[in-house]
């Protein structure tokens, strides 16, 4: 099984992100992560939907999204050498007397410094999900107040391998 982000782009309307989860789970589909933001073109929004499946499983989910009827174009990158995949993530520590170890966590890793008190210190960080796993890592024995992570957004990566384009539509 290989990890794949389906990227939808849909026609912006009341229903689709639940028109979406219903045509997967009445198919005992399973995905990691869905996520919805509106894409460039008015009237339009973009889907990323994360799902670790066999090549031909992912064909059929690709054929199957593509039906729905405000559905514009569905775009399968798999993770690898021809997608730049990301996460996002925004975390409240407890830092307390120790602020000075957290921010040096958040130098080495590259995150940044959105708010600080006495009590807690609040930062984000962009990276793959690996590099924000072992960053929550290190950061749970300050006291992790609250999380949140966006889950994977990919785009292809166009300097490398050309990535899979699965059937496109003409807008209706």
């Amino acid at each position: 099984m290989t990890q794949h982000t389906l990227i939808i782009t849909a026609l912006n309307r009341p229903g689709i992100m639940a028109r979406i989860v219903s045509l997967l789970s009445s198919r005992d589909i399973s995905f990691d992560h869905i996520q919805g933001t509106p894409a460039e073109r008015p009237g339009l929004c973009r889907i990323h939907l994360s799902i670790r499946a066999e090549a031909g499983r992912i064909e059929q989910i690709c054929k199957q999204l593509d039906k729905l009827i405000d559905t514009i174009k569905v775009v399968d990158i798999e993770h690898g050498d021809n997608a730049l995949v990301r996460e996002y993530l925004l975390v409240t520590v407890a830092a307390g007397k120790r602020a000075t170890e957290v921010l040096r966590l958040v130098e080495l890793f590259g995150a940044n410094l959105v708010e600080a008190s006495a009590r807690s210190i609040t930062v984000d960080l962009v990276g793959s999900s690996g590099r924000v796993d072992h960053f929550l890592e290190r950061l749970r024995p300050f006291g992790l107040k609250d999380t949140a992570r966006s889950g994977h957004v990919a785009v292809a990566n166009h300097h490398k391998k050309e990535f899979n384009h699965v059937r496109s539509n003409v807008l209706r």
